[in-house]
C-alpha cells in the first residue's frame, strides 16, 4: 500500500506543479514579467501650448512615474502622428496606442456615443459634476464601450468639457428663431440639434476657428469661454448667450461635450491589470487638471468681454422651453438610428441626464 501511495504522488506532485505554471492571471497580460517596459504612442490634435495639450503630456507623465518605468511614452501634439478626422482609424490601426478625442471625432463614426454630444434639457452643473457623472454612466453602460471595441479601440478615460454656449459676431441670439441661416460652427451631435432650428451648423477643425471667422465663413460658435479665449476667437465673437442656471462654475450651457482618451484595444489587452489601472488613472488625472488649468483662462475671456461692453443675453425659466422641444425634434432622429442598431437610445439619454440631475 506504501509503494501504490508513492507512485501516485511521484505522478501527482509534478501534474500540480505544471497546472500551477500554466495558471493565468485573471486580467491583463498573462505571461510577462514584472519589470517588462511597455512603450506607447499617444497622438492629440491640440498644440502642447494649450491645456489638452499641456494634460496629455501631463497624462503621460505620471503614468511613467506611477509604473516606476515600466511604461514610456512619445506624445504627438497637432496631430503630428495622426491627423484630426483620422484619429479613430489611426488608433484602430495602431499608428498610435492612445489617442485624445473629442464630440465631433466620435459624431463622424459612431452613433451611441453620441449620447456625450446631445443637448441636455438638465443644464450642466460645475465641470468636475459633470464629469463625475459621465464616469459614472460610462461604467454603467457597457453598450458604450461595445460600439468602440467593435473597430478596435476602446475607452480610456472621459470627461466634461464646460457648459457650450453661443457667442456670434453680430447679432444677440434669444431664441430658436434667431438662428436661421446663421452659420454656426458646433462639435460632435449637437450640430444636427442646431441645424434642426434653420442654421447653417457645422464641426471643424480647431485650428480652421479663427480665419473661419475672420474670413465671414462662420457668423459665431456654440462653444465654451475656453475656446474664445485659447482660440482667439473672441476678437470677433461680440454677443454672448448663456443657456440655463449658472451653477459653481458659472457657465451655465446647452451641452457639455466630451473630451477624453480612447487606447487600441489589442494594446490594452496586452497589459497587465495594474498598468491599465495606471493608465486610467493617470489620463484621468490629467483630465481633471484640465479643467482647473481652464478657471483662469475662462475668468479672463469672461472679464475681456465684459470690459469692452459685449453684449450678454440669459436664457432660463420658461425661456428655456423652446430650446428643449427642438432637443425632442433632434433627439428622435438619434433614437431612430440607434434602435436600428439594437440600442435604446432614449433610456441611455434619459440616463444620462438624470446622473447629471444628480450631481446638482
Amino acid at each position: 500500500m506504501k509503494k501504490v501511495l508513492s507512485l501516485i504522488l511521484v505522478f501527482i506532485m509534478p501534474l500540480t506543479l505544471m497546472l500551477v505554471g500554466c495558471s493565468k492571471p485573471e486580467s491583463g497580460a498573462a505571461s510577462d514579467s514584472a519589470d517588462k517596459v511597455y512603450t506607447l504612442k499617444v497622438n492629440t490634435h491640440c498644440p502642447e501650448t494649450i491645456p489638452p495639450g499641456m494634460i496629455t503630456q501631463m497624462a503621460a507623465d505620471k503614468a511613467a512615474e506611477l509604473s516606476n518605468g515600466r511604461l514610456k511614452f512619445e506624445v504627438y501634439f497637432s496631430g503630428n502622428m495622426v491627423a484630426y478626422d483620422d484619429t479613430f482609424i489611426g488608433t484602430a490601426d495602431k499608428v498610435v496606442d492612445i489617442a485624445m478625442v473629442d464630440a465631433s471625432m466620435i459624431a463622424q463614426s459612431f452613433v451611441v456615443n453620441q449620447v456625450f454630444s446631445k443637448p441636455l434639457k438638465v443644464t450642466p452643473p460645475a465641470r468636475q459634476k459633470t464629469t463625475n457623472a459621465y464616469r459614472e454612466f460610462l461604467n454603467n453602460n457597457p453598450d458604450l464601450n461595445k460600439e468602440f471595441e467593435s473597430v478596435g479601440v476602446r475607452w480610456l478615460s472621459v470627461s466634461a468639457l464646460a457648459g457650450y454656449n453661443i457667442h456670434t459676431k453680430d447679432k444677440a441670439i434669444k431664441t430658436p428663431e434667431d438662428l436661421k441661416g446663421l452659420k454656426l460652427e458646433s462639435i460632435g451631435d449637437a450640430v444636427s440639434y442646431f441645424t434642426t432650428m434653420g442654421s447653417a451648423a457645422t464641426a471643424m477643425d480647431p485650428g480652421e476657428y479663427y480665419t473661419s471667422l475672420e474670413k465671414n465663413m462662420i457668423d459665431g460658435q456654440a462653444t465654451h469661454w475656453a475656446v474664445l479665449n485659447n482660440f482667439a476667437t473672441l476678437d470677433f465673437e461680440k454677443y454672448h448667450t448663456i443657456f440655463g442656471e449658472l451653477g459653481e462654475d458659472g457657465d451655465g450651457g446647452l451641452y457639455a461635450p466630451s473630451i477624453g482618451f480612447i487606447i487600441n484595444s489589442q494594446t490594452w489587452e496586452s497589459l497587465p491589470a495594474d498598468l491599465q489601472d495606471i493608465l486610467v488613472e493617470s489620463f484621468s488625472y490629467g483630465l481633471d487638471e484640465m479643467a482647473s488649468m481652464d478657471i483662469p483662462i475662462i475668468e479672463e475671456a469672461k472679464k475681456i468681454c465684459t470690459d469692452r461692453g459685449d453684449t450678454f443675453v440669459y436664457v432660463k425659466g420658461d425661456d428655456l422651453k423652446p430650446w428643449h422641444d427642438w432637443m425632442d425634434v433632434s433627439n428622435k432622429e438619434w433614437f431612430d438610428a440607434c434602435k436600428k442598431l439594437g440600442y435604446d437610445g432614449e433610456a441611455l439619454y434619459n440616463d444620462l441626464c438624470e446622473a447629471i440631475k444628480a450631481q446638482w
